[in-house]
């Protein structure tokens, strides 16, 4: 039964990144194109994606047992990073986040919520007061930001730290934040240094926030933290 579900998450990764740049292409172009129209404008893209997938797949399938990380964990955290791909790429692109790939990420979670307290018995109370408390602090900070840096930082980016929070709780969506808030100063050291950037210069998000996921998945030991 466990390689069944190797073997499906693996098939899946694919399926997904080619979902995922139709989706691009939908957004940013406005229009319905076909699923193998946008798979050849952009092969390259679809190449990107699907590695990524493939790689973050096959790193939570091997570490599973390592980070005690039940079914329903890794298919919550390969979502989660999925979705975080597409809205990166999105980020860089036009420096815009689609509402709708959030939103899909906010329903998974949700789920997947109502999944644990049904079928696997966990708390509702500790569950909704965790991941409450992460998605307001999440989103909380990242308000606090928006205001002090007057459009240095969207409300796109709020919504995604609003969602890392629900899946993490405040300490995972602490985590992250620090990680993501760390590359992306780094990054803009860097090009100001090399005069690619000036003071007002704006970053998409978005990609360090993936970055900050990244780092999270690797370093933690435990996953099924995640309440």
């Amino acid at each position: 039964m466990r390689y069944v579900l190797w073997a499906v998450l693996i098939l899946a990764a694919p399926v997904l990144a080619a979902l995922s740049v139709w989706y691009q292409k939908a957004y940013i172009d406005n229009a319905k194109p076909k699923l193998m129209d946008a798979l050849k404008t952009h092969k390259k893209m679809y190449a990107l994606i699907t590695l990524l997938y493939l790689g973050m797949t096959g790193f939570l399938l091997a570490t599973q047992d390592s980070k005690q990380l039940h079914t329903d964990l890794l298919i919550q955290n390969l979502l989660l990073w999925e979705g975080l791909v597409c809205l990166a790429v999105t980020d860089m692109r036009v420096k815009k986040i689609p509402n709708t790939v959030t939103l899909l990420l906010l329903i998974v979670r949700c789920a997947f919520m109502a999944y644990g307290v049904l079928v696997k018995q966990d708390d509702l109370m500790n569950t909704l007061a965790a991941s409450l408390i992460g998605l307001l602090f999440g989103g909380g900070f990242i308000l606090i930001c928006m205001l002090l840096s007057r459009g240095g930082i969207g409300a796109g980016d709020l919504k995604i730290f609003a969602v890392i929070g629900l899946y993490f709780g405040l300490l995972g969506v602490m985590q992250i934040m620090i990680y993501a808030l760390f590359f992306s100063a780094i990054w803009a050291i860097g090009l100001l240094i090399s005069k690619k950037a000036k003071m007002k210069s704006t970053l998409p998000m978005a990609p360090f926030i993936l970055a900050g996921l990244t780092v999270y998945y690797i370093l933690l030991t435990n996953l099924e933290l995640m309440v």
